[in-house]
């Protein structure tokens, strides 16, 4: 009976804690989605990862790094360039980088929508006037534009550097991540009977 209660009392203090997360609401003062953040993202394909970090608003840098058998890393390049989201090839040479729609407060047909870089250096970009017919079906979702379609399968980079993405019109683009060339697109088919 003695070992019953001190084993509940840590219990019964995390129960009241998820008590209290749960019923307190955040604080106005929260990061906005807005703010750049820093994070890391590894290649799927090989030893390579790359940090995007804010150096304030206007500077921004990402660093690209080779991990080492020995647990080191070594730097390969940099970007000044900070995206939202990141893919990076198997080689480490190549960034595609997803822009940040609507990161001025308002949505512009020319917020950047994707961007593919070699070794840092912008190869070629593309904005949401490229990508999208249609602006209006964009949608504000948690402070953030969304253009592309919440499907799990996309985007992907493959291992053959291949980048698909869809997008919130059912339109899949297929980029060659090393020129950064549309090599495929291919629209939704429409059935007049679901106008």
């Amino acid at each position: 009976p003695l070992m019953r209660g001190v084993r509940e009392k840590p219990r019964m203090q995390n129960f009241l804690l998820m008590i209290l997360l749960v019923a307190v609401p955040f604080s106005s003062e929260a990061i906005s989605p807005l703010e750049p953040q820093p994070f890391v993202v590894a290649s799927e394909f090989g030893p390579f990862y790359i940090t995007m970090f804010p150096k304030g608003r206007k500077n921004v840098t990402g660093v690209a790094y080779r991990l080492l058998d020995d647990g080191n890393s070594r730097e390969m390049w940099r970007t000044k360039n900070y995206y939202v989201g990141v893919h990076l090839s198997g080689d480490g040479k190549y960034l595609v980088g997803m822009g940040h729609a609507g990161s001025s407060g308002r949505l512009s047909e020319s917020d950047l929508a994707v961007a593919f870089l070699k070794r840092g250096k912008l190869q070629r970009q593309y904005f949401l006037s490229d990508l999208i017919k249609d602006t209006s079906k964009i949608r504000k979702i948690d402070g953030y534009y969304s253009w592309t379609a919440r499907d799990e399968n996309y985007p992907e980079l493959n291992y053959r550097d291949i980048f698909t993405l869809k997008t919130i019109e059912g339109t899949i683009y297929k980029f060659d991540v090393t020129s950064g060339e549309i090599i495929e697109k291919s629209t939704p088919i429409v059935n007049i009977d679901d106008k």
